[in-house]
Parts: C-alpha cells; sequence; structure tokens
C-alpha cells in the first residue's frame, strides 16, 4: 500500500508540474508584431519567428535567442529554419520539432568509390538535443558499416547493413539491407560517418550507395527506401525526419 502510495504520489507530481507549465505558457501575453507561422508550418511560444524580409525582430516573440527560428525568405516559398536545419513541424506539447538533415552516403561504381558524403551535426548551446526516445541511427544498404560519435568522443556506436542479393525492404530494419541503432541520450553533437567493406564490388548492380540517416520511428517506413536508391539521382528519395527536443526550465517562476 506505502508503495502505491508513493508510485501515485509521483504522478501526481509529475501531472501538476506539466499542468503547471502549460499555464505558465498558456498565460504568456505576446507583442501584437509576433509572428507564428512559416507557411504551413506553426511555431508557437515559448518559440519565436525572425522573418529574415523584417527590419527589426521584437526579442519578447520569444521565450529567448535560443527559441528564436528563422523564416527565410530567400527561399521559394519560405522556409522555417532552426539555425540552418529545415523545421517540418513543432509540436509546444511534447517539446519537439521534426526536422529534416540530410543523409550520409557512399556510392561506388566499377571503378571503385565514386561519392562519399559524411556529415557532422551541433545543436548549439541551447537546451536542445536529438530525441533519444524518437530517432534512432539507420543505415540501407548490402555493404555497408555507419557509426556514430560526439564531439567529445565519450561515446561511439553504429550498426552493419548486409545482404547478398536484392531484396524488397519491409517491415523492419533487421540488419538484411537495413539496420538500427538507438541514439544516446542528451545528446547535442553528432558525426556520422558511412563505410564500406568490399566497396560494394559484390552487389553493385543492384546496390551501388549505402546511406544512412537519425530516422524518427514514429514516421520512419523502411518500405519507402530500395537498395537501387541513390539519394542524389532518385527523383523520389526522401529524407526521414530527424527529432529534435528541448526542455524549458524555471517556467513556473513566472505564475
Amino acid at each position: 500500500m506505502r508503495e502505491f502510495m508513493q508510485i501515485c504520489g509521483f504522478w501526481f507530481a509529475t501531472s501538476l508540474l506539466w499542468c503547471i507549465k502549460t499555464r505558465a505558457l498558456a498565460a504568456v501575453i505576446l507583442p501584437g508584431d509576433c509572428r507564428e507561422t512559416c507557411v504551413n508550418v506553426k511555431a508557437p511560444y515559448p518559440l519565436g519567428i525572425n522573418d529574415t524580409s523584417a527590419r527589426i525582430v521584437n526579442p519578447r516573440c520569444a521565450m529567448n535567442d535560443f527559441f528564436m527560428l528563422t523564416c527565410n525568405s530567400k527561399y521559394n516559398p519560405p522556409a522555417l529554419h532552426f539555425g540552418s536545419i529545415p523545421v517540418q513541424n513543432i509540436s509546444v506539447d511534447e517539446g519537439t520539432m521534426s526536422v529534416n538533415i540530410d543523409e550520409v552516403f557512399d556510392c561506388y561504381d566499377e571503378a571503385g568509390l565514386t561519392m562519399n558524403i559524411n556529415r557532422w551535426m551541433e545543436l548549439g548551446d541551447g537546451p536542445f538535443r536529438f530525441s533519444d526516445t524518437r530517432n534512432k541511427l539507420t543505415a540501407v544498404g548490402c555493404d555497408t558499416l555507419v557509426f556514430m560519435t560526439d564531439a567529445e568522443g565519450t561515446f561511439g556506436s553504429g550498426c552493419v547493413s548486409l545482404c547478398k542479393e536484392n531484396i524488397t525492404l519491409e517491415d523492419s530494419c533487421s540488419g538484411i539491407g537495413c539496420c538500427q541503432t538507438a541514439v544516446p541520450r542528451s545528446l547535442k553533437t553528432l558525426n556520422i560517418t558511412i563505410a564500406s567493406v568490399e566497396n560494394h564490388s559484390l552487389v553493385l548492380a543492384f546496390n551501388p550507395c549505402g546511406f544512412a540517416f537519425l530516422a524518427d520511428q514514429r514516421t520512419f517506413n523502411v518500405s519507402n527506401f530500395r537498395l537501387s536508391d541513390n539519394p542524389y539521382s532518385t527523383k523520389d528519395y526522401v529524407t526521414p525526419n530527424v527529432v529534435i527536443e528541448w526542455v524549458v526550465r524555471n517556467i513556473a517562476t513566472n505564475l
């Protein structure tokens, strides 16, 4: 009974804190010149939008500078960006942004390696992290090794994707044509590198490229990919969304 009361007390306190934070956000009265939407993406408080076409942006439109996004009018149509990262969707309730980050890949022909692109990602000094509950490092290919580490080298992980024949990717990433591994908690920097054991020489006819990316498990569908895909020449190739999460602290002090 005592343990039951402790569990109930924990969930009551957690629910109360969530209600306080939600109420505090809802109670914020924004200046009338604040913009909340860039094309079809809404960025409610604590986030704000800096329009590149505007000369002056009210800093009170966001909780602080870290939460100020940019509606870049240099694109047609304009695009919402977190730093240089395109933003696809925002959930204030969950404290998340779905963003688009290009994949890493290496491609080969009969002569050997033709192109290799690795990727370094950094989320800056704000309260933003790569979500460990939503994202997984994912690789597609029949001769593909992918590795990830952070800027400090405090961890290293990866996975191997192998196969000997052309297969249809479906169901889940089991290591045959596709592999996945978890992302550590509180990750702000990420370096992803890709490699091949045999330079795809044994599978070149149907799998000239290996590629890897972070993928949101809510929206990722391995059946959307083919082993013949080339990320930069396949017209309908779409990199899965990546989820970035944030934490708002001390928000209840304004009540």
